[in-house]
């Protein structure tokens, strides 16, 4: 799994050109000219492809109508118990990714992937949790929410 570099970007743009026909001149314009990949590439390339960098987000939207961590996820109004047993789950996809990496001996990219899925914020928003402390909670709640109404 390589991180969402430009060079990255300039591929996965171009593979979705060839592969999809769509026209992706506008988002080569946007790497171009940003020091980064800017957030509307990434979620361009993701809905055109299902970037492996985002596989947890990508894995509960998916099963959105079987089952309902994505609506809890993207629910502003959820009791904070929710929002902890919400971001447990969320954890708990994550780690099972991981494990898939792993268990194909992808051991740099299991750690890659917890970064990029922000694994020790929300790991760190459930032990303050735990020990009466909410503020944490709910800023990593906030940000897994914004992730997914950003990406779908």
């Amino acid at each position: 799994m390589r991180t969402i570099d430009k060079s990255y970007a300039y591929a996965t743009l171009r593979e979705i050109k060839d592969s999809k026909g769509i026209d992706v001149s506008k988002y080569i314009h946007e790497v171009a000219s940003s020091d980064s990949v800017p957030y509307s590439t990434i979620i361009f390339m993701n809905r055109h492809k299902g970037l492996p960098q985002l596989a947890t987000y990508n894995k509960i939207y998916e099963r959105r109508r079987s089952n309902p961590l994505y609506k809890n996820l993207v629910n502003e109004k959820l009791p904070i118990e929710d929002k902890a047993i919400a971001l447990s789950s969320f954890m708990t996809q994550t780690l099972i990714h991981m494990k898939e990496l792993r268990n194909n001996n992808q051991y740099d990219e299991m750690f890659d992937y917890a970064e990029i899925m922000n694994l020790g914020l929300v790991a760190n928003a459930l032990e303050e949790y735990g020990v009466g402390d909410t503020n944490p909670l709910n800023e990593a709640f906030d940000q897994v929410r914004q992730m997914f109404k950003m990406l779908f």
